[in-house]
């Protein structure tokens, strides 16, 4: 009996064989039908440029999935995965906002004939669209810090300084602004990098605005942090008309103004020089505009563009003489000169002893004709007024006298 069974055994282990192999050969010809489930299939959108041609955009449905069940041969379904189908919305019969519950088509992306989709859950799927809207929002920063002693911020540069929003319409509409809020203590240095910004609503609060699409995810922020000292302005005072700067009254306003930027280049700045006034220019009382001028590196953080300086005389007497001297110099070759003007009241100032010295004979006017008109005729021209002799005194203001040329 057990001999029997021993020989049995070869002929099983054949049998089976030639099953697996037959079976295997059928599944291989195609000619036998499996089914599969395959769960979660993305769901796709088509018609999507002409819902935005109609300022529509699908608000809701991104990353659904479905599930699907398909029957068809062995060797086909063996090449079909939920990575090789996907479910197919068309949204292009959409013309208006709303809520949508739509069909949709199996798509499949390898070779699939014969394959039949037998069910797909859920039939039908449930989409949003609303009004599309876009626009551009200005970058606000806001800095929640400190600065140390003696700094202080200068203007906060942004790039880009405006981002531009995309999405529903109805959130779009909301946004105002986008902010970027900036921190630190007892800073001391340049502010510089990347920074996230959110976007604020109504009543300026944050949005959640999450869904909107956006020109950028974070914007560059530059905040300077500099030096400030206040720094006096003053003038060039050149001595003339009988006056140094210790006989004037000089009074700048402002008198100083802040400036800032790095810690270097305001340390080299003592003080600003407006410019020059030279005394003998001004008769009795000098009013003067200047300009405020820096080197680029530095911010006048004061805003001030101008100082007036007022120039009045002190203890000083003055008069005036009646002067015939006058003396013609560098006339033109091939013409002769002639002064039409015989005299001139020429006003000259210094100490009281000295003014009290002062004749006539004293003061000589030079008229420079180097660039007078090389053609005969009567011309005005400036004459210099010179005092000579004479110390602690001079002549004051400017002077012109007509000559004649001739040939």
């Amino acid at each position: 009996m057990g001999k029997l069974k021993d020989k049995r055994w070869p002929y099983i282990v054949l049998s089976i064989l030639l099953a697996t192999a037959l079976w295997a050969y059928i599944r291989s010809q195609g000619d036998t039908d499996g089914s599969k489930t395959l769960d979660r299939v993305a769901v796709t959108f088509s018609g999507i440029e002409v819902l935005e041609g109609r300022g529509l955009m699908l608000a809701s449905g991104e990353d659904m999935t479905v599930t699907v069940h398909v029957k068809g041969p062995w060797n086909t379904m063996n090449r079909i995965t939920r990575n090789t189908v996907s479910a197919e919305v068309d949204l292009s019969r959409i013309t208006e906002p709303g809520e949508y519950s739509l069909p949709y088509d199996v798509i499949f992306s390898d070779q699939t004939v014969g394959v039949s989709v037998q069910n797909k859950e859920p039939r039908e799927l449930l989409v949003t669209v609303a009004n599309y809207a876009e626009k551009d929002i200005e970058v606000q920063t806001v800095f929640n810090g400190s600065v140390a002693d003696g700094f202080q911020t200068g203007k906060i540069v942004v790039s880009p300084e405006s981002i531009h929003i995309s999405g529903e319409a109805e959130l779009v509409e909301q946004v105002q602004y986008a902010r970027v809020v900036i921190d630190g203590d007892g800073l001391s240095k340049t502010v510089t990098g990347d920074y996230p910004y959110e976007l604020i609503g109504p009543a300026d609060e944050p949005l959640n605005a999450d869904t909107l699409e956006r020109s950028a995810e974070a914007v560059f922020v530059t905040m300077p942090v500099v030096t400030t000292r206040d720094i006096p302005l003053t003038v060039e005072v050149i001595p003339g008309g009988g006056a140094t700067v210790d006989d004037i009254n000089l009074d700048i306003n402002p008198k100083v103004i802040s400036v800032s930027g790095e810690p270097e280049d305001v340390e080299s700045l003592k003080q600003i020089v407006l410019g020059s006034v030279d005394l003998s220019e001004v008769v009795n009382t000098g009013i003067y505009t200047f300009n405020i001028t820096l080197p680029s590196a530095l911010t006048n953080v004061s805003e001030v563009s101008t100082a007036t300086v007022t120039i009045t005389f002190r203890g000083l007497s003055s008069k005036v003489v009646t002067v015939n001297n006058i003396e013609l110099i560098n006339v033109p070759e091939g013409y002769s000169a002639t002064a039409v003007t015989q005299s001139k009241d020429v006003l000259v100032r210094g100490t009281k002893e000295a003014v009290d010295k002062i004749t006539p004979s004293h003061v000589r006017l030079t008229v420079d004709l180097s660039n007078a008109p090389t053609a005969t005729g009567r011309y005005t021209v400036e004459a210099a007024a010179t005092l000579e002799g004479v110390a602690d005194a001079g002549a004051v203001g400017d002077y012109t006298i007509v000559v004649s040329l001739t040939r």
